[in-house]
């Protein structure tokens, strides 16, 4: 017989919510529902709100209304939630990748490694070598996704990103991006490349020894950009 489960799909402006049965023959996808995201109920004057609390408000609630909290349930986090990285290895093994990446993940994420939950995807280039992507997320994130569910009595199994999801669904697929992935260096360098070609065309000229600072002769203007 076939076992259900519940995707949730944590949007900024959307929540999806999947049904997947999974048997012997594979899984099937039986439902899908999308509604936009709302905050339900009102909460104290000077409550701190987590800005991930309005979806998961909508999710809870999509839950409720189609009799699905019993099921086993992932979740996946909005992008932005995530920084990635990929990282390069002179061997492909898995295991071996996952014991190195203890040491090479230290320095690659602005917050200290110990205040993050991270995850990650070998890929195998054939030649003897791998790399790997890393997803990198605030454990305090993690933390308070599976609080707000464990609290609703929902049977959370996983919680991981969009991103990493796609590729863990088929590693064999190479997927090409449209756009630069928000928290990789190429999405950090492409917007350099923008905020220099804007200020250029408004007059201003960039400082040779500092990046991100920039003068108007005629204005008398110094602006930094951070």
């Amino acid at each position: 017989m076939a076992q259900k489960f519940v995707g949730i799909d944590l949007g900024n402006r959307k929540v999806k919510v999947t049904v997947v049965a999974a048997g012997l023959r594979g899984a099937e996808l039986v439902h899908v529902w999308e509604q936009e995201v709302r905050s339900s109920g009102v909460r104290e004057p000077g409550t701190k709100v987590d800005p991930l609390d309005a979806a998961i408000d909508t999710a809870l609630r999509m839950l409720n209304e189609r009799g699905l909290r019993h099921l086993p349930t992932g979740v996946a986090l909005p992008g932005g939630s995530g920084s990635y990285r990929v990282l390069s290895f002179p061997f492909d093994d898995a295991r071996q990748i996952a014991q190195a990446l203890t040491f090479e993940l230290d320095g690659q994420f602005p917050l200290p490694i110990e205040e993050l939950a991270t995850d990650h995807l070998v890929i195998k280039r054939g030649d003897g070598r791998g790399r790997a992507l890393v997803v990198a997320v605030k454990r305090a994130t993690v933390e308070h996704v599976s609080a707000r569910f464990s609290l609703a009595d929902i049977d959370l199994k996983l919680i991981t990103t969009g991103a990493l999801a796609i590729a863990h669904s088929d590693p064999d697929i190479v997927w090409q991006l449209e756009r630069a992935l928000y928290g990789t260096r190429r999405a950090a360098l492409l917007f350099q490349d923008y905020v220099v070609s804007t200020m250029h065309s408004l007059g201003f000229t960039r400082l040779e020894v500092a990046a991100q600072v920039f003068f108007h002769v005629e204005w008398q203007v110094l602006v930094v950009v951070h």
